[in-house]
């Protein structure tokens, strides 16, 4: 029987020609022509990003991990360096559990879900090699302070303590480090007792280590991070006072959380729709300088990074901005109706700090009466045991 060919794999030579342009004057022409509009539309794509996206180029050197599936791959990414077990899975996901129950519903005026946040912070932590407990306090680090104001803040804090290598218990308690903060029983704090009992509530859920973590982020060095706080956080660092002082460990951890916050928060660019807060020279000097001297200096420049970054970023003052804020506002209004949130991030009453009162101590009375001043704060509630982290 004679061979044939299939009638599907028969190519005209009619057909064939029409196809091959390249040596076709008309097809040559074609084709640059698509070529030319190829390279227009390519520079009209970098022109709007350059006007429209200045701060995307941070992407590929700052990123963070924005939800809990990208946290979950980052623990999973770093099993073999933490060797965790079963039970440290289930103590993740519990943690996990407690911090949407305890901070959700929540959003910032970027319109950005606040539990991100706290999702980042505790993978940054993770990062430097914070414990587990440590990272995932991120989630809860603003729970004692501020009420009902939270939720998705937490995870690229978490993030960001997993990229510098915290110790697991250190990076996870990013997903907690505001639950004294915003978190929803913050809200009915009134005096001193009050706090002592949400702590052992705190504690019954996620356990002493980790709220060890959240407490120190709560009280270290200052409630708040403003230049007084990183002046405190320098001198102690440059007097030895991390190692030589009862409450200085402490203080380092804390510190380590601050600046998880701090890239997170500035990589997203909340800090611009929260009144555009940027940091002093001075601010920026001294994290710099702690960051290298504990041993994280890629850390600090991811730092100065976004920090320069937010500095060229212009928010005009117009009349059409104006009305935009409005419109915001408005939406933020609709919002609080529908999910229960509150519209007011940053103005709601920070309880917790109205109830201890300890920002109002001058640097050089701090560092005159370090562990006096810090102990007072740590030994609030003395039916609970003090936490001695492993070294």
């Amino acid at each position: 029987m004679a061979l044939t060919t299939p009638r599907s794999a028969v190519v005209p030579y009619r057909v064939q020609y029409r196809t091959d342009t390249s040596s076709s004057p008309c097809g040559w022409q074609r084709n640059n022509l698509i070529t030319v509009r190829k390279t227009q539309q390519a520079a009209k794509v970098k022109a709007r990003a350059r006007e429209y996206i200045k701060f995307k180029s941070v992407d590929k050197d700052v990123w963070l991990p924005q939800t809990t599936l990208e946290l979950l791959g980052k623990l999973t990414h770093l099993k073999d360096v933490y060797h965790y077990t079963d039970a440290d899975v289930k103590h993740i996901t519990k943690t996990l559990k407690f911090a949407v129950d305890e901070m959700s519903g929540f959003m910032r005026k970027s319109g950005r879900p606040y539990f991100q946040h706290c999702v980042g912070m505790a993978g940054c932590l993770l990062d430097i090699g914070a414990p587990i407990d440590h990272a995932l306090s991120g989630l809860l680090h603003s729970i004692y302070v501020l009420c009902m104001c939270c939720h998705w803040f937490i995870k690229g804090m978490a993030g960001c303590l997993l990229d510098i290598g915290a110790p697991l218990d250190h990076a996870l308690s990013g997903l907690l480090h505001s639950i004294y903060v915003f978190g929803a029983q913050a809200q009915a704090l009134t005096n001193a007792d009050d706090v002592c009992e949400l702590r052992k509530k705190v504690i019954e859920v996620v356990g002493l280590e980790m709220e060890y973590y959240v407490w120190g982020y709560t009280i270290f060095p200052r409630g708040n991070l403003d230049d007084s706080a990183m002046e405190i956080a320098r001198e102690a660092l440059d007097r030895g006072l991390y190692e030589t002082t009862k409450m200085g460990p402490k203080l380092k951890d804390a510190v380590l959380g601050h600046f998880c916050n701090e890239l997170d928060e500035f990589y997203q660019l909340d800090q611009v729709y929260s009144g555009n807060r940027k940091r002093s020279l001075a601010f920026r000097r001294n994290a710099t300088h702690i960051l290298n001297k504990l041993g994280y200096p890629e850390l600090a420049d991811k730092l100065l990074t976004v920090y320069s970054k937010q500095d060229q970023i212009d928010i005009p003052n117009s009349k059409t901005d104006q009305h935009h804020t409005k419109t915001v506002r408005q939406f933020a209004k609709k919002l609080h109706q529908v999910f229960g949130s509150d519209p007011k991030y940053g103005a709601a009453p920070r309880k917790f700090h109205r109830i201890l009162n300890f920002d109002k101590v001058a640097v050089h009375e701090v560092m005159e009466n370090f562990d006096k001043h810090y102990s007072e704060v740590e030994n609030l509630c003395p039916d609970i045991p003090l936490y001695e982290p492993k070294v």
